[in-house]
């Protein structure tokens, strides 16, 4: 367990359950404007050291990058991002490409990529380093309590000596906010309703050689199976046979649960094999640099974000296909709205966990949410239409948006997040 605050948590501080992206940038956000709070983690954020840690890559808007900045662990990312200069997308046997190039709105690049454990390293560097933060790790909540005034966390911690015991005191707080995954226990404990889909669908995921430098490009690919995507990485130092460095990217090619598990089970040259036939030479040679790995692909949204003293965050409350690389933006938006809500509670004196506070959380990050689920949900089963005649046409489409300037530029906005009024927390507009 790391704990940052030698004193027990008060009354006072709110308690996020979740220690992924969204639970820590949360966290140093509210720490940041001088709330501190405590943070419980069913994990060890040792296990995020591993070399083979979880190697799926996050799409970072300017506006997430904003944010992070704001917190102060943007400088450790940057190193291992690399900038989205282009991106290229086509409908499977059609020549009418969408083209976004950045330089059609700013000098900027539209985001970054990066592999997710190196979002998580400088998140958690930096935790490690904020006295306001109560970081509390190999603790599960078993159960939680609500009366008119506070909520009671009650814990189990898991020990590595048995004989010590797993029980441990419980927590009272006015604020719980669960940032516990797509999949909250939190949530299902709840009385709200949560609608989820299954895509019937797994993401095929594994980062890619390749010896044509990528030069910032991001290329999508939409088939009747799934969208096919190719995203740029930084550089690797070449292995000890070669000089210079290998050309990187990130594979994420959703495909039925069947052919998931047939491309799992491919040799690498098997498996570089059907890369070259599904995408060609535009980045040359293909080769595996690292495992494949392959997740189930759903969606999910609550029809309220809150219920008593208990607020959601991130996958708990929106879930989406990660067909337009936007989920989490979405989630980290979502922080930016809440946080901004319990800061003005704080400094008005109020109760963060009443109705109203929570209320405003609901109705500001409730439109935005249901808009990326239902574009992300409509984009992915026209292009996956049974009618030929249905995909033509969104093959067609694509061709017109690219010539259509002012529409192309508004998509651009959306996907750099700064299409809206930004939280104070969040830090300035970048463009």
């Amino acid at each position: 367990m790391v704990n940052t605050r030698p004193s027990s948590p008060s009354m006072a501080d709110p308690i996020i359950i979740g220690a992924g992206p969204i639970g820590a940038t949360l966290a140093l956000a509210l720490a940041k404007n001088g709330i501190p709070v405590t943070l419980l983690d069913k994990g060890c954020h040792q296990d995020i050291l591993q070399d083979d840690f979880d190697r799926r890559a996050y799409a970072l808007s300017l506006g997430t990058i904003t944010f992070f900045k704001e917190l102060g662990v943007w400088d450790a990312m940057k190193p291992h991002a690399q900038p989205i200069q282009n991106i290229w997308v086509v409908a499977e046997k059609t020549n009418s490409p969408l083209v976004f190039d950045h330089a059609d709105l700013s000098p900027a690049p539209m985001g970054y990529i990066i592999e997710s454990q190196w979002v998580l390293r400088a998140l958690y560097d930096h935790m490690t380093r904020t006295p306001q933060i109560t970081w509390q790790q190999k603790t599960t909540v078993a159960q939680i309590t609500q009366d008119a005034h506070t909520a009671t966390v009650h814990l189990e911690r898991q020990l590595d000596t048995p004989a010590e015991g797993t029980t441990a005191m419980p927590l009272q707080t006015p604020l719980i906010i669960a940032a516990d995954g797509r999949f909250s226990a939190l949530a299902k404990d709840t009385s709200i309703p949560i609608k989820r889909w299954s895509y019937d669908q797994y993401a095929v995921v594994c980062p890619l050689a390749h010896t044509i430098p990528h030069e910032g490009w991001a290329f999508e690919l939409f088939t009747t199976h799934g969208p096919f995507a190719i995203l740029p990485m930084v550089d690797r130092p070449a292995d000890h046979k070669a000089e210079g460095v290998q050309h990187m990217s990130s594979l994420v090619w959703s495909v039925p649960k069947v052919y998931a598990e047939f491309l799992l089970s491919q040799t690498p040259q098997a498996f570089e094999r059907i890369l070259k036939n599904r995408f060609g030479n535009s980045l040359g040679t293909l080769s595996l640099a690292g495992a494949r790995r392959s997740y189930p692909l759903s969606g999910i949204i609550m029809k309220q974000f809150y219920e008593g003293r208990i607020a959601f965050a991130g996958d708990a409350i929106c879930g989406i296909h990660p067909v337009a690389g936007q989920g989490l933006n979405l989630g980290i938006q979502g922080v930016g709205t809440l946080a901004q809500i319990i800061i003005d509670a704080y400094q008005l004196g109020l109760d963060p966990g009443r109705e109203e506070v929570l209320q405003q959380y609901h109705r500001g990050h409730r439109g935005v949410a249901r808009i990326m689920a239902a574009g992300s949900h409509s984009i992915v089963k026209m292009f996956e239409h049974p009618s030929p005649l249905i995909r033509r046409l969104m093959g067609k489409g694509l061709g017109m948006v690219n010539q259509a300037p002012f529409f192309k530029r508004h998509l651009m906005r959306y996907a750099m997040g700064i299409h809206h009024t930004r939280p104070a927390v969040m830090g300035k507009s970048p463009l």
